[in-house]
């Protein structure tokens, strides 16, 4: 079974790029000329929901960078040239005149045991330049950055070293020299190789234990000022406030703290849902079925991630029976009538609000159905109306079918209940949360 979901690979990073695929590549070039631009230290707050793309935004924006700096040895040159190359698509055949920038990819939360952000970022910085110096993570920051000056300067730091066997290191740290200025001494000896700038990216921010996220934003600020240093934030920035209140206590005001930090605040852009669709062959039939689904997906808001997992589920659910060349069903036959309209509504419930899922499928809440009322394609709609009894609306006999799929229990006396040439049973309420299961006969598992 094929996935959806973009993951960033390098090869999902340049060949989205390639094809613009969700239509961010001229984004993501207005944000290269502001991140060119600088020339001071500075923190950008990029923000964005929860699957909403932020990791490949910054991991593409990465990639150019990379790519337009010639000191860069990150990847091989076809790589490099075909990334350049859609630089020049979009910046009328001519390469784009940008400063060389250092880049550096930063997942806070896969560091977030770490007991100092300090020693994980310098790590994450020395790894992430193609450096041979190499060291392990549970070494004392102060010895680490002795042994980093040692490394670029080819100054003699034993004596400091052996300083730092005292009882107290960070305090024999400081007699001999601050750390401010050893991580200055240290980006300056770097950038004096690779680059005019160094951009460091700090990812997932917002998923850290609220101890960790704080105390990264407070070492960053204190450490690293330096001002040919941009610090780009792909964060929530509704979670990572909340994060910061769950730390300082639901009174704090998490929004003005954050201002500490960040000199600019940048909106992810939306994305070209009619674009991405056609990436992943969804409703390029213009089916019916199609129309639904992609309704759900504007009720529930989703974003990128949970467009790619919502239509995966679908087209396991159901592609066996909303297939062009499947004649299995009659419209009017009421499962037809169901994977069609009904299917589609419940996972997308299923995946939004398990609870109101739930809710749905024991009888008590028919207003998702109800109210796509207004949404459902008119071929669907029409039908509806030659068998709407008094008073006379879609959203009556919309109820009535929900009644009699969740709402009812069916016993002897009453089996069967008919709308038009619809008929509903037990059978049809059981095959309906089979296809949803992903249980049924109709489940595939070859899906393009």
């Amino acid at each position: 079974m094929k996935a959806y979901d973009l993951k960033p690979t390098d090869e999902n990073l340049l060949n989205t790029l390639k094809d613009d695929t969700i239509e961010r590549n001229a984004s993501i070039f207005n944000f290269i000329r502001i991140l060119d631009s600088l020339e001071d230290s500075c923190s950008i707050a990029l923000e964005g929901n929860w699957g909403s793309g932020k990791t490949f935004f910054v991991k593409q924006t990465k990639m150019i960078l990379d790519a337009l700096n010639q000191c860069s040895t990150k990847m091989d040159e076809p790589q490099k040239q075909a990334v350049i190359d859609v630089c020049k698509r979009s910046n009328n055949g001519e390469r784009p005149n940008v400063q060389s920038h250092v880049c550096v990819y930063y997942d806070a939360w896969k560091n977030d045991n770490d007991d100092d952000p300090v020693l994980s970022l310098v790590y994450t910085i020395l790894q992430d330049t193609n450096s041979t110096f190499s060291f392990t993570k549970n070494v004392s920051f102060p010895k680490v950055a002795a042994n980093i000056l040692e490394f670029f300067s080819g100054r003699n730091w034993s004596g400091l070293i052996e300083n730092l066997q005292r009882e107290n290191p960070l305090d024999a740290l400081k007699e001999l020299k601050n750390i401010e200025d050893l991580i200055a001494e240290f980006l300056d000896s770097l950038l004096a190789e690779r680059g005019n700038r160094l951009v460091v990216f700090i990812d997932e921010l917002d998923r850290c234990k609220p101890s960790y996220a704080v105390k990264l934003l407070e070492r960053i600020k204190h450490y690293f000022s330096n001002d040919r240093i941009t610090f780009v934030f792909s964060v929530n920035i509704y979670e990572l406030q909340h994060t910061i209140r769950k730390f300082y206590g639901d009174n704090f005001n998490g929004g003005r703290y954050l201002d500490r930090f960040f000199d600019l605040r940048i909106s992810l852009p939306p994305v070209n849902l009619e674009k991405f669709y056609r990436s992943i062959n969804f409703g390029q039939e213009k089916a019916h079925y199609y129309s639904v689904s992609k309704e759900v997906i504007k009720i529930h808001r989703f974003e990128l991630r949970e467009i790619t997992r919502y239509v995966r589920i679908l087209k396991i659910a159901t592609h066996n029976m909303v297939s062009t060349n499947s004649s299995y069903f009659n419209v009017e036959n009421s499962i037809r009538f169901c994977v069609h309209c009904i299917v589609p509504i419940m996972i997308g419930l299923k995946i939004a609000d398990a609870e109101n899922y739930l809710a749905f499928i024991q009888g008590n809440n028919s207003a998702p159905l109800v109210t796509m009322g207004k949404k459902l394609p008119r071929y669907f709609t029409s039908r509806l109306s030659e068998v709407t009894e008094p008073p006379y609306s879609i959203a009556n006999t919309l109820e009535k079918i929900y009644r009699f799929l969740f709402a009812e229990s069916y016993d002897e006396l009453i089996s069967v209940r008919d709308i038009g040439n619809m008929r509903f049973n037990m059978d049809v309420k059981n095959t309906l949360l089979r296809v949803v299961g992903l249980l049924s006969e109709f489940t595939t598992t070859d899906i393009d």
